[in-house]
């Protein structure tokens, strides 16, 4: 008999942060970033692909007072979207005196209010629970593709079997996006916490811009010749220009040390200061990633990414 509840794959609370990673995978050594980082695991954002069941180590970025965590891992599954994403399980045994639990509440200590911004998720889920959507940031949702596809099936009072039915051969994935989207604060079991589907229209709406944004523009291209990227038209003149840090980041050259940015990079970032300049916050921020990913040692790119994805975020 089957059974008539689902249980979350992820054992271990996260964490989102935007974290550096130095990753050694078979004899390879690039940088990536995480979204979020738990005791048992963390997500990355990869400028490459990764193969699942790959053996990793990873050298995550100082963070504040818990001081840089060098970790043994594996893939635990990958995704082939827009933005290469791996879920990397940390190794239960690691050597000499690494302790990720004990590293994560060291973090979690040294810093103030952070502990309330643990992703959090239930357990099991059973089949014919209610679900409803509770209301949407006030400023930016990072979802997966399989996550803003089960978004868009979203109605008050639906049910996982509902979201389930007939998508057996993803049904790993389906119920890994199902378990995220409890723990990114878009999915509730409590009635009176939610809000009508339709309050998340336009977030859908942002997010497929988002995405055509992200895709490189290519001009058209005649029979036979190889394709030239589109030129994208330069601020308006009266667009108000960025402020803080995205600022700084918007005038600065790239830093010491970092690689020659590639020209499709600065494309991206080209374009991304244009949309700042004109107040398009949420394309700037898709052609930003594009940009990481074609450049991912680029601070400054990373620098006008870290400040635009978190102004305002509310988790």
């Amino acid at each position: 008999m089957a059974a008539d509840f689902i249980e979350n794959p992820r054992r271990f609370p996260r964490v989102p942060a935007r974290l550096a990673v130095g990753v050694s995978a078979r004899g390879e050594l690039f940088q990536a970033v995480t979204e979020d980082v738990g005791a048992g695991g963390c997500l990355l954002v990869t400028p490459r692909p990764l193969v699942q069941g790959a053996v990793l180590r990873l050298a995550i970025g100082d963070a504040r007072d818990a001081g840089p965590l060098s970790v043994l891992g594996h893939v635990a599954w990958t995704s082939a979207e827009a933005r290469l994403r791996a879920g990397v399980a940390f190794d239960g045994r690691q050597p000499g005196t690494v302790d990720p639990d004990a590293w994560l509440r060291r973090w979690l200590a040294s810093q103030p209010g952070l502990a309330s911004r643990v992703l959090r998720a239930p357990e099991r889920l059973y089949l014919d629970a209610p679900l409803y959507l509770l209301p949407p940031p006030r400023f930016i949702v990072d979802l997966t593709d399989e996550e803003a596809a089960l978004l868009r099936l979203m109605d008050s009072g639906r049910t996982p079997r509902d979201l389930l039915d007939g998508r057996s051969t993803g049904a790993p994935a389906v119920v890994r996006a199902l378990f995220a989207l409890f723990e990114k604060r878009v999915l509730t079991l409590a009635m009176g916490s939610s809000v009508p589907a339709a309050q998340w229209k336009p977030v859908l709406a942002s997010l497929a811009a988002e995405q055509r944004a992200a895709e490189p523009a290519v001009a058209p291209t005649p029979a036979g010749a190889e394709p030239t990227p589109a030129r994208t038209p330069a601020a308006a003149p009266h667009a108000v220009p960025p402020q803080g840090a995205a600022a700084a980041a918007s005038v600065a050259g790239p830093g010491p040390g970092d690689a020659p940015r590639p020209p499709a990079a600065q494309e991206c970032l080209d374009r991304a200061r244009a949309a700042v300049g004109s107040g398009d916050v949420h394309t700037a921020i898709a052609l930003l990633r594009r940009a990481i990913q074609l450049s991912p040692r680029d601070s400054e790119i990373a620098a006008m990414l870290g400040s635009l994805a978190f102004r305002g975020r509310q988790l």
